[in-house]
């Protein structure tokens, strides 16, 4: 799935909006979500102009043992990063 984490509408931001949230033409995403989603989703709505797609960096972050032990069993991860 793909989740809106922001609005940018007028110049202002409206931080995670909740499900009832309304987007107007002009609006900027913020999208979070998986590759696949997120192009279907851009098919969907990309039916105007081209937006500019900025690439995010992928970031390795040290993770104490404490939550090492909540997070999932993930194959591609090694251990002391996420």
């Amino acid at each position: 799935g793909v989740s809106v984490q922001a609005i940018r509408r007028d110049g202002k931001f409206i931080a995670f909006p909740d499900g009832g949230a309304e987007i107007r033409a002009g609006d900027h995403l913020l999208l979070c979500g998986g590759s696949y989603p997120l192009n279907q989703l851009r098919q969907w709505i990309g039916q105007g102009p081209q937006s500019p797609v900025l690439p995010l960096p992928a970031l390795k972050v040290p993770v104490n043992e404490a939550l090492q032990e909540l997070l999932p069993v993930d194959s591609s991860r090694n251990g002391d990063s996420v």
